[in-house]
Parts: C-alpha cells; structure tokens; sequence
C-alpha cells in the first residue's frame, strides 16, 4: 500500500509508540488519525472528517488547535489513555521537502503535570526480586520519590492508600485481588520488558540522583527496591525524552519513624476524605486546610496520612505551632506573605520539563521575591524549628531580580508571539524593535501619500501572513489605480495590490520583526536554563513554605476551636479529658459533649455498651482523631492530652460486601480483623466496632471473646476500643485483667430515649434496639410486637435476666475502683467468673440465653403423672417426629 510521504511520516512515528495516541503536528493543529481519530473524537466529542492518505484512500482524521491542546491531552489522559506529542522540528521555511518531526513527549496518567492539580498525582513501579517486591513512587508534578520492599498482603494495602495513577510491571499481575483494585481506581496498567542486570540499573539511579553509590542512597547489595527504582527513571527517560533534574532522592515509602495508617483507618476515620461522599468537606484534611498554598495543601494531606512517631520532632513541631498561636501578628503577616507564593514545586518541574513559559517565570519571580520578607520574620523566633526554617531558605533573590527585569508585567502565553522581554535587556533586541517600529511609521507615511497621489481616500495598507503587506483599493476606484501598481489578490468587493516600493520595505520590516521574536526567545531559554541551575534551591524553598504553610494552618484552626497542647510521652498510656470529635463539633457548630478516655497498663481493653446512635463509634474515632493530630504536631480538641506514642492506629468498624471478589461481609469483616491480630503491637491503637455481628449469635459471640482474650496476650496487649452489643462480653471486665467497661448513656422517659453522648465507667443494662427502632421510623405495629415479644422473652429466662444485671452491677463496681486508682481493689485483684456448676440452671454457659423452642415449651407444658402409659407414648412419638423436623442432625447416626 502506497502511502503519501506525510502519511508515511506519521505511520513510522506511530509504529514507535503503538500503546500512546498520536498527536501530529501539523501547523495549528495537532491532527490524530485512523483508530487514534476515531477514540478521540468520541472521547472528546470532536468532528471526525477525513483525509486522502494515497492509495488507503481517504483515512479518519480529527485535529483540535494547538495553543489550546492542554485541556484536550488532560482528558484523554483522564481516560487513561497516554498521548504522544509529535512536533515540528524544523522551520517549514527552510525545510526541503516534508518537514522533520518527532515524538517529544509521552504523557501518560502517571506523568501528567498539570497546573490546577492541587493534590499529588503518582506513577508506581512495582518488580519481583529474590522473592521480594520493589516499589518505587514518584510524583513526576513534584519531584518526590519513595523506594520500598514488601509482600503481596502489603501491596494490596500501599495501593489502596497511595492509589496510584499509574502501575508500572514488568509482566502481567497473578494477584486475584489486582483486577478489582484496578476497576475501582481506573489506574493504568503499563507493561515493560525490563533486566535489572543489563539495564545496569545502579549506573542509572546514581546518575539521575548524583550520588557516588547506592549505599549513600540507602540501598543494599540485593535490593529488590532499587531495581523497582531502576525500572520507573527508565520509563521516565522513554516518555520524557529527556534527563529530569527536579526529581528528588528516593525516600522510604514506609518507616519506623511515622504513625502507620493504613487505607481502612484512613477511610473510617475520614482523614482525607468522608465515608459516604468522598469529598474533603466534613474530614480532617477539610478541617485543617486552611493553607494559602498549592505545596502546603499538598504536605497538609501527607502528614496526615503519615503523623510522626518520634517526640523530639513531634515537640518541635508542636512548639511552633504553639508559638504561632500566640503571635496573632506573626501569624497574620506570614499568611499574607504565603498568600503571595505559587505553586513553585510545579513551576519547578515545568522548568525541568523545558515546557515553563513566560508567565510561570514571571509567577516563580514574584514567588521569590517574598521569601527575604518571611525570612525576616522568622529570624528571632523563639521556636527552634520556625528560626531553622528561616535560616535555611535559600538566597534567591538575585534570581528573582533577574526574572521580574526580564519579562515584562503581562507577557503573552505563547513565546513565539514576541513581547516578552523588557526594553533595555538586549542591545541587539532593541534595535530590531527600533527598526520594526520605524518600519511601521513609514508605513503609516506610505498609506497617506499614496492616498494623496491616487485621490483615493479610501486606500489602505495591510497586512497577512500570506501574502505580506499589500494596498487595497475598493472596484469602486479601480479606474484610479497608477500604472505602477501590481495585482496581488481578488476580493469580492476590493483589489490588493504591490509596488516595488512596499516591497523593499516589507522585507526590512519582517526581517527586523522576525529576529527580535527569535533574541526574544534566545533570551527567554538563556533566563530558563539560569531558573534550572537553582531547581534544587528552589525545591528546597518550596518544601520550607510548604511546612510553614501547615504550621500557620494549625495555629488557626488550633486557636479557632480552643484546641490545646498534647504531652507527647515515650512511655504507653493515653490520657485524654474532655475530648472532642474534631469534624462532628465543627459540623456541629461548636455544640458537641467532650468525654474522658484513660488507656494504660492497668486499662487496656474498653469494653463500650450502649445502643445505636448513642455515640459509641464516635467516641472511638474521637479518640483516634486526637492522637493522630496530636503525633501530626497540632493541638487537640479536649480539655487536657498526654498521649503514649502510638504505632499504629487499627480500625475495625462497619462492614459490607465486596462483591468483586466474592466476599461476604462477614469475610470482610473476618479479613480485616485477621490483618489486626498479626500486625498488632504493644504501642498500637485499635478500633473494633461490633466484631462477630456477621454470622449467629452462638458464633459471633464466641468469636467477639476470644478476640477480647487474644489482644490480652502479654506479647501483644495494644490499646483497645471494642463496641459490643453483646452485654455478655461485660462479664469479662470481672474475670480478664486490664479489661474495663463503659457505656454511652441515654435517659428513658415513657416509650421513648434521649441521648445524651456521655460515656460513663458501667456497662449499658440494655441495648434499647426497640426505642432505637422507633425513632427511626418503623410502623407502630411492629414496635408494638417486637415489645410484646421481649416481654415474653423476659418473662421466660427471668434468672437469665437476673444474672445480666449482676454481672452488670459487679463489672460496674470493679470499673469504679479501677478508675479510682484504689490499692484495695489491686490487692483483692478481680471477682471470679460464675463456673458452670454455678451457671442458672438450663443455660449450658453461663454466656448464652437459651432460644425459644416450640417443641421444648410443649415438652414442659406435659404432667407426666396425670398421663396413662399409652398417651405418655403418643405425646413422646409426636414430640419426636416434631424434634426430628426441627433438628438438622442424621437420625441414623
């Protein structure tokens, strides 16, 4: 098949890039064309048209122009598909034949910079090596770079909670659980064949990071991790074509220095986001984002989602936010000053992309100029860390003199349109600039004197791209034009026309006009390469706002909602009085009911009764929400805190089904409480809410104890919430150390409760499902028999009742004294468990409330004594043929 040469052009180029849309420069457009025009135009809801490609006949095409492109590449890669960005690399006035092009980027999800994205976007690398998976994450907007190693079990975790845009392997995923990650995140999946061995991956990561060997990096002899790393820079040097300096040394993605919060804690304790809409509004990161800049809105949600783990650093910033707190004047100026900064960690990377034009250097420029002003600011501060934040801003002021001497106050976007750069930075500049302009001036000169000459008043000189500078005249006055005058063009209503004159001078105009656009453009690469020397003191810059930013974000929400100053310990214990729910009370308005938690050696287990709605999950997540703020470094919402360093925050609360892979929510349920009892340690902070309530009563209870009797393991012990509605785990508050009850109150009147959100030292006597039920909404009628019913109950098990209460009553009495601290209650250690000879009679465990059997009850309606023989028989067969109905078990056996 014989194609035409441009087509021919264009099918080599899209033979290199089979996987990316083609866009191919042509002119002012950016054309697509065969199955990339046909997916394009229905993504992008353009016109599909046409083009005569040669003997394949007319071929799809669609085109969108070029100056606007961005917004239709973003879309595309929205889509998840990557984009391939061909150029002209020759002027079409001096090429011969068909013009040069080339490929000269590969946008694709995870490499897309955009600069309205607040949030961070990411490519992850992922390779099996010696039985390990190597991770490596950048986000290619900011320059960031984690390394890591991990298992299967982990992977699925570190997707959830960093959700990348794109997954990067070097073979397809085996993982049954990858196809339904992938499905919910729309992530793409690249595939590429890579050898750690010979693509010589160390030559590679000490090059792009400078470093003189991989120990520096952090990196040891066998490390799945730096072939991870090795496999994502190649992937960055194929789609970028070319070296990117802003990208940062690699990092750890996970650490012992950081509160672990993995992606079900952070979903169901709406750190990011909320549960049920997704959006930022009613979470914590809405709650604190009170950050004036792009990076700092960036770091806001990265220390949430990584609190630290270390005090010293902890307290420094804690005393930072402290001291802003106080500095309402400091406070106010520095976030004047930040409202001022742009986003100069993307700016940083348009610089290392080679795709900033003028306005992003006249926006770093303005950026820069305001960091000597926070520097000052910060120099006699009493917090250590604010003094050395200060400090250790870079000197960039001459830089940013340079930039705002250089382009002019409201430069074009496009730098081939010229009027960019300042009078008087380029002699040879000026010149051009004073030619063009004089050339311009005999223009105006030329029209009036032909007009003279002719006794046209009407005639005008021109211009356009195509055929130049030209006079016209209107058919009217044709039967005036001088003998000297030369044809050009045909209008409807007017003739264009030349003279040798115009011509000459023509010449000199687009000349001079030409060059000054091409010194414009010299002098605009010469003031970006000078940007790209200080990349790494610009990030550094970037990084110092940021974190000042965050500090200023604290300090106000702090001193808007009456937060104050945790203890941060190294030793257990979590000691909080009157704490509140930070996002409940600002929803709220203020108006929320502060409690008190004590977790320590002696109380480790919180047993939490009580019925639904009346706080008991909120009150579990309060506590959470305080101690990540807290190791964030931010003040608190409770009266007073002194938190035990945390490593680890669990949560075990609401359920539902994952129908994608099969699982029931139980399974879930059951999967997730699974990943707490082996990764659990003596400093985490776990939160179960109702475990067991998946499957039968018998079942779930069981379950429920023995999971209150494993955390209590000596090897284990973490601090524990755990939400029942199985009163009968409060029996265990008297037979199990460290355990405690408490419950949430609500006060009865008639028919109907009142909740009042106080969590007391007792466990709840009921779960009042029934009142709970009513305020919902559920038809009278059916209030009305489920009480009937639980009277009959009550009625049938009364020494069932009776035990409840007691055991309710002794555990209530043991909290009491534990929560007093009394040596008495130490020294006599805790009652004794009911044992089985001593359980009521008829209960099999002193746990379980016998069901209601209707063959049972009619079997004890039955006066053996007043029976002859023969009815004692039948009454016996017909008891037995209803039994065996009732039963599931083999009569056979």
């Amino acid at each position: 098949m014989s194609l035409t040469p441009m087509m021919r052009q264009y099918q080599e180029l899209k033979q290199q890039h089979p996987d990316a849309l083609l866009m191919f420069r042509l002119g002012d457009f950016y054309e697509l064309f065969f199955e990339d025009a046909e997916t394009a135009s229905r993504i992008l809801d353009i016109t599909l048209t046409g083009r005569d490609a040669g003997s394949a006949g007319r071929v799809p095409m669609c085109g969108v122009p070029f100056h606007s492109a961005d917004q239709y590449i973003t879309r595309l890669v929205d889509h998840g598909y990557a984009v391939a960005i061909c150029e002209q690399t020759e002027d079409p006035k001096q090429a011969k034949g068909l013009v040069r092009r080339e490929v000269v980027r590969v946008i694709t999800p995870g490499t897309s910079v955009r600069e309205d994205e607040v949030g961070h976007r990411y490519l992850m690398a992922i390779i099996s090596l010696s039985d390990r998976l190597g991770i490596a994450l950048v986000d290619v907007g900011t320059g960031d770079v984690w390394v890591d190693e991990t298992d299967t079990d982990d992977l699925q975790q570190i997707l959830l909670q960093w959700s990348p845009a794109e997954v990067l392997m070097t073979e397809p995923p085996q993982w049954p659980w990858f196809a339904s990650w992938r499905d919910r995140t729309s992530a793409r999946m690249t595939l590429r064949p890579f050898d750690p061995a010979r693509d010589d991956v160390e030559r590679r990561v000490l090059h792009q990071f400078h470093a003189s060997s991989r120990t520096s990096l952090g990196f040891g002899e066998t490390s799945a991790s730096l072939a991870a790393l090795g496999l994502l820079l190649a992937y960055l040097e194929e789609t970028q074509k070319q070296f990117l300096p802003h990208l940062r040394p690699p990092r750890q993605l996970q650490s012992e220095t950081v509160l672990v919060l993995d992606a079900t804690a952070q979903y169901h304790l709406e750190l990011l986001a909320t549960a049920r809409t997704r959006k930022r509004q009613g979470s914590l990161f809405g709650l604190l984002a009170k950050t004036q800049t792009a990076m700092g809105t960036r770091l806001l949600g990265h220390w949430i989602e990584r609190p630290l783990a270390e005090v010293a650093p902890i307290e420094e910033r804690l005393d930072a936010v402290q001291a802003l707190v106080e500095d309402v004047f400091l406070r106010s100026e520095l976030q004047s000053l930040l409202k001022r900064v742009y986003d100069l960690e993307r700016l940083a990377a348009k610089v290392s992309f080679q795709t900033a034009h003028a306005r992003d250097l006249l926006a770093l420029g303005h950026s820069l100029q305001v960091i000597p002003d926070i520097q000052e600011r910060l120099a006699t501060q009493t917090s250590n860390l604010l003094r050395r934040l200060g400090a250790q801003l870079p000197n960039l002021a001459p830089l940013a003199q340079r930039i705002l001497n250089t382009i002019v106050d409201d430069p074009p976007v496009h730098l081939r349109d010229g009027g960019i750069i300042r009078e008087g930075v380029d002699d040879e500049l000026d010149e051009l600039r004073r030619l063009a302009k004089g050339g311009k001036t005999w223009l105006a000169a030329f029209e009036q004197q032909e007009r003279e000459r002719t006794g046209i008043k009407s005639l005008k000189v021109g211009y356009n791209r195509v055929f130049g500078y030209y006079i016209e005249v209107s058919k009217a006055n044709a039967h005036l034009i001088p003998e000297d005058y030369e044809r050009r063009q045909t209008l409807a209503s007017a003739e264009r026309y030349v003279v040798p004159a115009l011509k000459e001078q023509e010449a000199r105009i687009l000349g001079a006009e030409e060059r000054a656009i091409e010194r414009e453009y010299e002098l605009f690469v010469q003031l970006r390469e000078a940007v790209l020397a200080q990349i790494e003191a610009i990030q550094a810059t970037a990084s110092i706002v940021a974190q000042l930013d965050v500090l200023c974000a604290f300090a106000i929400v702090s001193s808007e909602n009456r937060y104050v100053r945790p203890r941060i310990r190294q030793r257990r214990g979590i000691h909080i009085r009157q704490g509140r729910h930070a996002t409940v009370e600002a929803m709220l308005g203020g108006k929320f009911v502060p409690n008190d938690v004590h977790l320590d050696d002696e109380r480790q287990l919180m047993l939490i009764t009580g019925p639904n709605m009346a706080g008991k999950s909120t009150y579990m997540r309060q506590v959470a929400l305080i101690v990540v703020m807290a190791q964030m470094g931010c003040f608190v919402p409770a009266e007073e805190a002194e938190i035990g360093l945390v490593d680890r925050i669990f949560t075990r609360i609401g359920a539902s089904d994952d129908l994608s892979q099969g699982q029931s929510t139980f399974m879930v349920e059951m999967v997730e409480l699974a990943q707490i009892l082996r990764q659990a340690t003596h400093r985490s902070l776990v939160l179960l809410d109702e475990i067991g309530r998946g499957t039968s009563t018998y079942d779930g209870l069981c379950i429920a104890e023995a999971v209150v009797e494993h955390l209590l393991q000596p090897q284990l012990e973490p601090f524990v919430l755990f939400a029942t509605h199985y009163h009968e785990l409060t029996e265990t508050a008297g037979r199990l150390p460290k355990v405690v009850n408490a419950s949430v109150t609500v006060h009865e009147r008639e028919d109907t409760i009142e909740f009042l959100h106080t969590v007391v030292n007792r466990p709840a006597d009921k779960s009042y499902g029934i009142q709970v039920a009513k305020l919902a909404g559920i038809p009278d009628s059916v209030i009305a028999r489920a009480s009937e019913l639980l009277q009959v109950r009550e009625r049938q098990f009364p020494e069932k009742t009776a035990e409840v209460a007691e055991a309710a009553k002794v555990a209530e009495a043991e909290a009491a004294k534990m929560a007093a601290g009394s040596a008495e209650a130490a020294a006599a250690g805790p009652p004794a468990s009911p044992t089985n000879s001593e359980a009521p009679r008829g209960y099999p465990l002193p746990l379980f409330a016998a069901a209601s059997i209707p063959v049972v009850e009619r079997l004890c309606a039955l006066n053996p004594l007043e029976m002859t023989p023969l009815e004692a028989l039948n009454q016996l067969y017909a008891l037995w043929k209803e039994a065996r109905e009732v039963m599931t078990w083999d009569a056979s056996k």
